[in-house]
């Protein structure tokens, strides 16, 4: 992530003017080509202007609309688990001013998109009934207004009071709204073109980090459906059979002689794995012989390609996959949203096959405040912060990626309490693979959380106060957890922006130190 510099920020700003002024001149000069009757410059501009025209006409728009589809849905819970979540909501944000009000924006005048009131400006001042109303039916039942059930009546009623109640204002029936709700996945998905030659340069990058996952002696595979997206993988033929299907991933056996349990990292919204190359040299570097497995997301990294699927599509070839390569136990990595992935593992009987877990700028934890939705999903970016011109255009504006967070991030499946860790770390757990005498393993588990302090996607310091329960930060934060329960560590990185914890050595070796003291049972 770029830091906030003069330079960096004319940087950024001059590489996304070019890059989005692609498709306009290459349509403006096959225009002057035609009115002239002659091709101008040369045949080769004459034909990137072409294919960079028609795949804006006839890939990029139609896409935007079939973007906009409803890909699946999540399990609608029962009434009892809604007053439960919603007392839950209420309880753990009693120290926030966000909530249910920073979920709301006031309703733009002059055509422009508004900030979050509860970051930039002071809560509105009275919410009206209806726009509160139909943020409840998003966020507790996933349902439109119209589709609304009359068995639901009473229980939205209860909820509308308790919004009065802990707000301490009135919910206005009669107000013409002035605000509304932020419903991430009923939304419009926001998308902004990028032309040919960025994918080109995608092409570049994942080539160039397969070459590299390669030489660190990783072996790559792919599902039957692989071909099917763009960039395409020049590398796909010569790749073995996924075991996970509709994943692809990378694989390094290690020695068989190593003790050491596998790592299994899942990345984060970004250009795939090359961001992590780094940190993944460290890990082999601490051993040799260490089992690495890497989980790819590729919806999330860049390329057209099919969505992610549901939650219980992605654990069951998680299941399968680790059964394919005979991992009763790995220790679990995650980054940014390959946290939330992680988190549905975390809160599924596929716990039981994780000895320990690093969560790093975990996405999860608070989701029920409105931060992340709106930092990553509806923020514009503000002049002179080159690192919110970069998240908006090359990850949160990026049609597939917008199309993940903005048809398949149900808050209530990706969230991650306090509890949940407290009971990993516990060997709370079920279903899990047996071991040698043939009974379930069940222990005590470690839990490190990695926040950056200036993270500009997940509220960081609330989150540090949320699991540490201390107002003073602290660059390392240890909970020992005794005979019955796990440690649970949270390393704290002051100045830090979202995924800055891997630029640099330094940086990384906590990090390191923690995941590789878990994989040798430390």
């Amino acid at each position: 992530m770029l830091g906030n510099s003069r330079p960096e920020y004319i940087f950024i700003r001059v590489c996304i003017v070019l890059l989005r002024a692609v498709a306009p001149l290459s349509i403006a000069y096959l225009a002057l080509c035609l009115v002239l009757r002659r091709v101008t410059f040369s045949r080769l501009v004459c034909l990137v202007a072409l294919a960079e025209t028609l795949f804006f006409l006839c890939v990029y728009l139609p896409r935007k609309k079939s973007l906009q589809k409803h890909i699946h849905f999540p399990r609608r819970l029962d009434r009892q688990a809604r007053q439960e979540l919603f007392q839950r909501c209420v309880h753990t944000a009693a120290d926030s001013t966000a909530y249910p009000s920073g979920w709301f924006l006031p309703i733009p005048t002059n055509g422009k998109s508004s900030p979050t009131p509860s970051q930039t400006n002071p809560a509105p001042a009275t919410l009206s009934y209806e726009s509160v109303r139909e943020w409840l039916l998003w966020a507790f039942f996933h349902a439109e207004v119209h589709e609304a059930r009359d068995d639901w009546t009473e229980e939205i009623d209860e909820y509308l009071a308790a919004v009065e109640e802990y707000t301490g204002r009135p919910l206005d029936r009669e107000m013409v709204a002035t605000s509304r709700g932020m419903r991430v996945t009923m939304d419009t998905v926001p998308t902004v073109y990028r032309p040919l030659i960025w994918y080109g340069i995608v092409a570049g990058v994942d080539h160039s980090t397969a070459a590299r996952l390669w030489y660190m002696g990783f072996e790559h595979y792919a599902p039957a459906r692989a071909f099917d997206m763009f960039p395409p993988r020049l590398w796909t033929p010569f790749s073995k059979p996924s075991a996970a299907a509709p994943y692809s991933y990378w694989y390094r056996p290690g020695s068989k002689s190593s003790t050491a349990l596998p790592i299994l990292f899942i990345h984060g919204i970004g250009i795939g794995l090359y961001p992590y190359l780094p940190f993944i040299a460290d890990l082999i570097a601490r051993d040799p012989s260490q089992p690495i497995l890497l989980l790819e997301l590729l919806p999330i990294s860049m390329h057209i390609t099919h969505p992610l699927p549901p939650r219980d599509t992605s654990l069951a070839a998680l299941r399968a996959l680790l059964r394919a390569h005979r991992l009763p136990r790995v220790v679990l990595a995650a980054h940014s949203y390959g946290t939330v992935l992680a988190a549905h593992i975390l809160r599924s009987p596929l716990r039981s096959h994780v000895s320990a877990v690093a969560l790093i700028d975990p996405i999860p934890f608070l989701l029920h405040l409105p931060d992340v939705a709106h930092n990553f999903h509806y923020r514009e970016p503000k002049e002179g912060r080159a690192n919110e011109w970069q998240l908006w255009y090359f990850a949160g504006r990026d049609p597939d990626i917008a199309r993940t967070i903005g048809r398949a991030f149900f808050w209530a499946e990706n969230v991650l309490w306090e509890e949940d860790v407290h009971a990993f770390c516990r060997g709370e757990g079920e279903g899990g693979i047996k071991n040698d005498r043939d009974r379930e393993w069940k222990d005590r588990r470690n839990f490190t959380v990695v926040l950056s302090g200036e993270d500009q996607i997940v509220n960081a310091e609330a989150v540090r106060r949320y699991l540490t329960k201390e107002e003073r930060p602290r660059s390392r934060w240890l909970r020992q957890g005794g005979a019955d329960e796990g440690d649970l560590e949270v390393l704290f990185y002051r100045g830090l922006d979202h995924a800055q914890v891997f630029d640099t050595s330094k940086r990384r070796k906590p990090l390191v130190d923690s995941v590789s003291r878990y994989a040798h049972g430390a």
